[in-house]
């Protein structure tokens, strides 16, 4: 009798509690007739939503949400995600390239991840991720680390390049 009435008040306390907590549909995410929120979020993947990309490579990277398993795929949109600098594509595709072994492609990776991450603690974190990993490179890991890095920068200047230039018009006199 003594445990049913602490199973009965706790469940009063906690359902009183649940009713306070008010709950936000993410605005970023809320399509006009899109069947579902994951076909919403597929549309915006598609149209090269960072965000969106970053989630969808999460769900293909864990078989979840009805995609069936698939890592090329997931790694292809943390890459498209990590285009626009969006910081947890750069964490996730530095441990995933971390669990391959290829610790020049995890370094490049890693770093670009404590460039663009705000979140302090994160960035210790990050840190000392990179410190662990630096400690397990041999020297020509690390030089193409390097290497790769900055092939990553240049391209994207590169693309930077490309978008903000304006095509040179000449006046031609008739």
């Amino acid at each position: 009798m003594k445990y049913l009435i602490i199973i009965i008040t706790s469940f009063i306390f906690s359902t009183s509690a649940m009713a306070e907590i008010k709950y936000f549909s993410d605005p970023a995410y809320i399509e006009a007739g899109a069947s579902n929120p994951l076909q919403s979020l597929q549309n915006m993947a598609s149209k090269g939503d960072a965000r969106a990309l970053y989630m969808m490579g999460d769900l293909y990277e864990k078989g979840k949400g009805g995609y069936s398993k698939n890592i090329r795929k997931s790694y292809a949109m943390f890459v498209k995600s990590a285009e626009q600098n969006f910081s947890h594509s750069f964490i996730r595709l530095a441990v995933m390239e971390k669990k391959r072994k290829d610790y020049s492609e995890a370094y490049k990776w890693y770093v670009l991840a404590i460039k663009h991450e705000k979140n302090k603690v994160a960035k210790r974190i990050l840190k000392a991720n990179l410190r662990e990993l630096k400690a397990n490179m041999n020297k020509s890991e690390f030089k193409e680390g390097k290497q790769s890095l900055k092939k990553w920068k240049l391209g994207k200047d590169y693309k930077e390049a490309k978008k903000t230039t304006r095509p040179i018009t000449r006046k031609v006199n008739d």
